[in-house]
């Protein structure tokens, strides 16, 4: 299987690091920042895509981000995060009423996430709770991996890629840590952030 890393802006409210899989063990340092608004993100994607992100308001629980790329496209995206779970609104079309957990601080191993959408079943498992080195950080952190299989009904394609299986690192101090996925071709790519001003 080829292999290539994409550097890529997965659009969550959270601080996002790069990762490199060392096991050792966990030392790590809380940020107090993390969610605040005006928080912005800026990462170059393949040296041809300049994304920037910012989280422009709170309401309770819900964040909302504005996202631009190549100073013409411009969006916004909600997610929730409550201290010891992180939701998403991407596949209700941004309805609060409707959340898809992405992941739960004290998630086991096992444990299943689910969302149906206009009769699409939507999962999320977590497969494991593992410790890596995040080279960003410079710290090893016990981190929880959720697995996403994206069904062929869901509109998936970013950047000329259509993305089929995401493995989402979570940590509850720093929140998603790392990112890989594979596409509908079986290319392997890992998620590389570059800049992030808080």
């Amino acid at each position: 299987m080829k292999t290539r890393k994409l550097i890529i802006y997965l659009l969550l409210p959270v601080l996002f690091f790069g990762c490199k899989k060392d096991d050792t063990s966990n030392n790590n340092l809380t940020s107090g920042k993390l969610g605040e608004v005006g928080n912005t993100w800026n990462v170059k994607i393949a040296d041809i895509y300049n994304l920037s992100t910012n989280i422009i308001a709170k309401k309770g629980d819900v964040y909302t981000l504005q996202v631009s790329w190549g100073k013409i496209n411009v969006t916004e995206l909600k997610f929730g995060y409550t201290g010891h779970e992180v939701m998403d609104y991407v596949y209700s079309d941004g309805n609060e009423s409707q959340p898809f957990t992405m992941v739960k601080f004290d998630a086991k191993v096992g444990d299943i996430y689910s969302f149906n959408n206009s009769g699409v079943h939507h999962q999320r498992e977590v497969l494991e709770k593992k410790t890596y080195h995040i080279p960003a950080l410079n710290k090893d952190l016990e981190t929880i991996g959720v697995y996403e299989w994206i069904p062929v009904e869901t509109p998936s394609e970013y950047f000329g890629l259509t993305i089929r299986e995401i493995m989402w690192y979570w940590h509850p101090d720093y929140g998603l840590v790392c990112v890989e996925f594979y596409t509908d071709k079986g290319d392997y790519y890992e998620v590389v952030f570059v800049q992030i001003d808080l």
